[in-house]
Protein backbone atom coordinates (compact mmCIF):
# COMPACT_ATOMS: atom_id res chain seq x y z
CA UNK A 1 0.00 0.00 0.00
CA UNK A 2 1.13 3.29 -0.77
CA UNK A 3 1.41 6.52 1.19
CA UNK A 4 -1.79 7.96 -1.13
CA UNK A 5 -3.93 4.90 -0.38
CA UNK A 6 -3.41 5.20 3.45
CA UNK A 7 -3.96 8.81 3.04
CA UNK A 8 -7.33 7.96 1.57
CA UNK A 9 -8.17 5.42 3.54
CA UNK A 10 -7.37 7.99 6.46
CA UNK A 11 -9.93 10.10 4.94
CA UNK A 12 -12.46 7.71 4.75
CA UNK A 13 -12.21 7.07 8.57
CA UNK A 14 -12.31 11.09 9.38
CA UNK A 15 -15.47 11.00 7.16
CA UNK A 16 -16.85 8.52 8.78
CA UNK A 17 -16.44 9.47 12.41
CA UNK A 18 -17.70 12.86 11.11
CA UNK A 19 -21.11 12.10 9.74
CA UNK A 20 -21.59 9.50 12.61
CA UNK A 21 -20.93 12.44 15.52
CA UNK A 22 -23.28 14.44 13.81
CA UNK A 23 -26.28 12.44 13.02
CA UNK A 24 -26.43 12.13 16.87
CA UNK A 25 -26.40 16.05 17.06
CA UNK A 26 -29.15 18.65 16.18
CA UNK A 27 -27.29 21.20 13.67
CA UNK A 28 -28.35 24.62 14.62
CA UNK A 29 -28.46 28.08 15.21
CA UNK A 30 -25.90 28.48 17.84
CA UNK A 31 -23.81 24.98 17.16
CA UNK A 32 -20.24 24.54 17.43
CA UNK A 33 -18.30 23.34 15.18
CA UNK A 34 -14.63 22.44 13.54
CA UNK A 35 -14.09 22.64 10.00
CA UNK A 36 -11.80 19.32 9.16
CA UNK A 37 -12.28 19.57 5.12
CA UNK A 38 -14.11 22.65 3.12
CA UNK A 39 -14.16 21.64 -0.69
CA UNK A 40 -12.28 24.16 -2.54
CA UNK A 41 -11.34 26.09 0.31
CA UNK A 42 -8.03 24.33 1.80
CA UNK A 43 -7.64 27.48 3.82
CA UNK A 44 -10.28 26.91 6.07
CA UNK A 45 -9.53 23.27 7.73
CA UNK A 46 -8.93 23.29 11.06
CA UNK A 47 -11.08 26.76 12.08
CA UNK A 48 -13.57 26.62 14.83
CA UNK A 49 -16.57 28.39 14.96
CA UNK A 50 -20.21 29.06 15.72
CA UNK A 51 -23.50 28.46 13.58
CA UNK A 52 -24.93 31.97 13.29
CA UNK A 53 -27.37 31.47 10.30
CA UNK A 54 -28.95 28.71 8.25
CA UNK A 55 -30.13 30.17 4.74
CA UNK A 56 -33.02 28.40 2.97
CA UNK A 57 -30.93 25.46 1.16
CA UNK A 58 -29.29 24.43 4.47
CA UNK A 59 -25.81 25.91 4.14
CA UNK A 60 -24.60 26.79 7.14
CA UNK A 61 -23.33 30.46 7.89
CA UNK A 62 -20.87 31.05 11.17
CA UNK A 63 -18.31 32.87 13.07
CA UNK A 64 -15.10 30.66 10.66
CA UNK A 65 -15.19 32.60 8.00
CA UNK A 66 -17.31 34.41 4.79
CA UNK A 67 -17.61 30.99 3.37
CA UNK A 68 -20.69 28.79 3.87
CA UNK A 69 -20.56 25.21 5.13
CA UNK A 70 -22.29 22.86 2.78
CA UNK A 71 -23.46 19.84 4.96
CA UNK A 72 -23.44 17.33 1.48
CA UNK A 73 -19.88 18.52 0.39
CA UNK A 74 -17.89 19.44 3.48
CA UNK A 75 -16.57 17.70 6.66
CA UNK A 76 -17.10 19.33 9.69
CA UNK A 77 -17.27 18.01 13.36
CA UNK A 78 -20.01 19.26 15.62
CA UNK A 79 -18.66 19.55 19.27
Amino acid sequence: MNKYQSSEQSKTEIVKMCSENNKEKTIGVGSEIIIIDMKNEKDYAGRYGTVAHIDDIGQLHGSWGGCALIPDADIFLVI
